[in-house]
């Protein structure tokens, strides 16, 4: 009897090791494995609905064709927040701006892991790094430009400014701003983090690009009305073309870096790109219907790619064209896609 007993407790044991072990052996594999991060394709960031919480990003890789319209989220297990504003690579890192959750989420860009959170922003609008450790982050409400040490995430002051700021862009140790509120691009500098002076514009400047030349373009809209493209001479500190725009309205521009042209997408569908030269040449290249258009990026082959929003609650869609508007491919993405990053 103490035989069979001490038997059937061996049995029992060796049952009990062999379940712990199967169940040990289950949950390693049912760990999420690693997202593969697209070698030839890009992040397209996806703002979001405001209060709802569901900003994200979507990864495509171009030539497996994986699609992944949780990225952020299935990398870190968190979501990203609400209203992803922008992006902006520098290093091995990419900052990604989330404006209603007043942070930014700085990420590895070899995996897209979250290595830490930059908080207590206010309402950011865009990143601009000034130098290896220094950046300015741009503000909707707090009339102020934030300088941050984006490599701790710690604060350093703020830079005054009046109203409402935006895009910025770096020419030596000047940094150029959008100022929305007072028509103006707003000139830092980035040694002492003064504002030095400013360029008055006729209308709110919301973007700005540095082309080859070291030359300044900047879109001034009031989004749905009235547009202009100025182009400034960084040196001089002089407008030296202003366009406006009266039957249409310009909504966009991109600028690939060392690239030849300037590349504009308008509210009646229209798409152009001019020449970098001191008498701008404009082609028109194709047009398209813009309803719902919600971001306009151009890579370095010349490649177009327009994000639709659609309805603003369901998900987006980005789709590339070459030159002659001939569709590459559509793909879903999240909700209101506004921009992309190319790796």
């Amino acid at each position: 009897m103490e035989i069979k007993i001490i038997y059937r407790v061996f049995i029992l044991a060796i049952s009990a090791f062999a379940f712990l072990l199967l169940d040990s052996c289950q949950k390693e594999t049912n760990d999420p494995l690693p997202e593969p991060v697209p070698e030839i394709g890009f992040f397209a960031l996806c703002e979001g609905n405001f209060n709802w919480g569901n900003a994200s990003v979507t990864s495509y890789d171009e030539v497996s064709g994986e699609l992944n319209n949780s990225f952020f989220e299935n990398v870190n297990g968190f979501s990203l927040g609400d209203v992803a504003q922008s992006i902006y690579e520098t290093g091995d890192k990419y900052f990604i701006v989330v404006n209603n959750s007043s942070k930014i989420e700085v990420v590895d860009k070899s995996d897209f892991s979250s290595l830490y959170t930059i908080t207590d922003l206010g309402s950011p609008r865009y990143f601009q790094a000034i130098n290896d450790s220094i950046a300015y982050v741009s503000d909707l409400w707090n009339n102020a430009i934030h300088i941050i040490n984006y490599k701790t995430g710690s604060q350093l002051g703020d830079i005054a400014v009046n109203g409402w700021s935006e895009q910025m862009a770096i020419v030596e140790d000047s940094v150029y701003v959008c100022l929305y509120a007072t028509n103006s691009i707003g000139i830092i500098n980035s040694l002492n983090h003064e504002l030095i002076d400013e360029i008055e514009l006729n209308l709110p400047p919301v973007s700005i690009r540095i082309d080859k030349h070291g030359i300044l373009w900047v879109l001034a809209s009031e989004y749905g009305g009235a547009s202009a493209l100025y182009r400034i001479n960084p040196q001089t500190r002089e407008i030296e073309l202003d366009w406006e725009f009266t039957e249409t309205t310009l909504l966009f521009i991109d600028l690939p870096i060392d690239g030849d042209h300037l590349y504009m997408a308008y509210s009646s569908g229209l798409i152009t790109k001019i020449s970098l030269t001191q008498s701008p040449l404009v082609t028109n290249l194709f047009s398209k219907d813009t309803d719902g258009m919600y971001g306009f990026n151009v890579n370095q082959d010349g490649d177009l790619f327009i994000l639709e929003a659609h309805d603003f609650v369901q998900n987006g869609t980005i789709t590339k064209y070459n030159e002659q508007g001939e569709i590459q491919f559509s793909i879903e993405s999240g909700i209101n896609p506004n921009s992309i990053i190319f790796r």
